[in-house]
């Protein structure tokens, strides 16, 4: 292990990385602001618990050992980690594949989005990483690039409104998932910040930053439901795509084997649902999404998910 933590030295991230002050958050609630910054650390203890490299059965056992509420953040750290280890060593370009398929099985979803990390920090093109991913959920790849930059550049995300010039409209789509779901620690989850920061992008990039921020509102959370109301209102003209956000959240929550409290607050107050049924949705339209690997499949999965809300709301209207 000694030997594995000297050569990855250079990758590797202090703690400090994942603190307001580092980053220049604006400074919120004490208590949300220590949640938030603990999420960010625990991110970096899955991302130095791949790069150890000390074999996956092993690096599960790790990951499984910090609080249940906190192990996908983990887990997606170790996505990222991997997915470099996996480029950087000509030997065992694997890791990344075969956790996906044993021992992260059950954190699939945010596995993938650590691998749009480290496409991000290491600034390589998609289909250097993503070929052997799943073929519908690769895409996430892109969520967590978007992610990676709101987090770590949010001036120039946010302010300046910069994304990458190599992302044709499709991409940036999923990438401004991504975007949205950072503007959550960006702003110290404060939604008329939050409301403010989105408003002034165009319509089209304000859907999937909408659809970002309820992919945070029930996984990363809150446990404050005036805050959850408050998003419901101020995002009120993208709520299918609120809800779409928040229903990825409940899918990967479930399928990870623990849902906290505030993945369920979320789904019933943003889509008036428990986290089971806001998950099913997921899988009732998938049948009707292709599996060719496309990035058209992916959208098309969001596209029948947000129609399945439209539709609620016509009804209840």
């Amino acid at each position: 292990m000694l030997l594995n933590r000297v050569w990855t030295y250079p990758l590797r991230l202090s703690p400090l990385e994942a603190t307001f002050a580092r980053r220049g958050f604006p400074i919120g609630d004490g208590q949300n602001q220590a949640r938030l910054e603990t999420i960010g650390k625990t991110f970096l203890q899955g991302y130095h618990a791949a790069l150890d490299d000390q074999g996956l059965g092993q690096l599960r056992q790790q990951l499984e050992q910090i609080e249940p509420q906190l192990q996908g953040f983990a887990f997606e750290g170790a996505g990222m980690g991997l997915t470099i280890l996996d480029q950087i060593t000509p030997w065992n370009r694997q890791r990344v594949q075969t956790f996906l398929a044993n021992e992260g099985q059950h954190q699939r979803y945010i596995i993938q989005v650590g691998v749009g990390w480290a496409v991000a920090r290491m600034r390589w093109t998609l289909p250097k990483v993503v070929q052997a991913l799943d073929p519908l959920l690769r895409w996430l790849v892109l969520d967590g690039y978007g992610f990676h930059q709101g987090y770590f550049a949010w001036h120039d995300s946010f302010i300046q409104h910069h994304y990458p010039k190599k992302f044709d409209a499709k991409q940036l789509a999923i990438f401004d998932q991504g975007l949205g779901r950072s503007l959550w620690f960006v702003t110290s989850s404060n939604p008329r910040m939050i409301a403010n920061v989105i408003s002034r992008f165009t319509h089209e990039r304000q859907i999937n930053l909408w659809a970002g921020i309820g992919l945070a509102c029930a996984y990363a959370g809150s446990n404050n439901p005036e805050a959850l109301h408050a998003i419901a209102e101020l995002g009120a003209t993208y709520s299918a795509a609120i809800a779409q956000g928040v229903t990825f959240a409940a899918k990967t929550r479930l399928h990870a084997g623990y849902i906290p409290e505030h993945s369920e607050l979320a789904c019933q107050i943003l889509c008036q649902q428990s986290v089971a049924e806001a998950a099913a949705t997921t899988d009732q339209v998938l049948p009707a999404v292709s599996q060719d690997g496309s990035i058209d499949a992916y959208q098309h999965w969001q596209e029948l998910i947000r129609a399945c809300y439209l539709k609620k709301e016509a009804i209840a209207v």
